[in-house]
């Protein structure tokens, strides 16, 4: 049973739910600030190699890891800001149009 209908529509989250939400985002923005720090080394270790053709497909990979990282990270620091707006819940029921 989905738990909106255990609860009712209109019902607050259980705290756990919300614990378990910042939680999450929290560890997942740290994971993609690992890989942020590891798209950094693999880019400065790439201009270490010899082989161009190395170099060339390293340092591609190094940019990749690191734009995809911050692309999550930002859009998990979005999201988190977001949801410590105040009046948070009455700003998406009306750009929704549920009045």
């Amino acid at each position: 049973m989905i738990s909106s209908q255990v609860q009712g529509v209109n019902a607050e989250p259980r705290r756990s739910d919300v614990v378990l939400w910042w939680l999450g985002r929290i560890v997942l923005t740290l994971c993609g600030c690992f890989f942020i720090l590891f798209g950094i080394h693999v880019l400065v270790s790439s201009f270490y190699l010899t082989d161009p053709a190395l170099f060339i497909m390293s340092f591609i990979a190094s940019t990749m890891i690191i734009l995809f990282s911050a692309a999550i990270v930002a859009g998990l620091i979005a999201q988190m800001i977001r949801a410590l707006r105040p009046g948070n819940d009455r700003q998406s029921k009306e750009m929704n149009g549920d009045h």
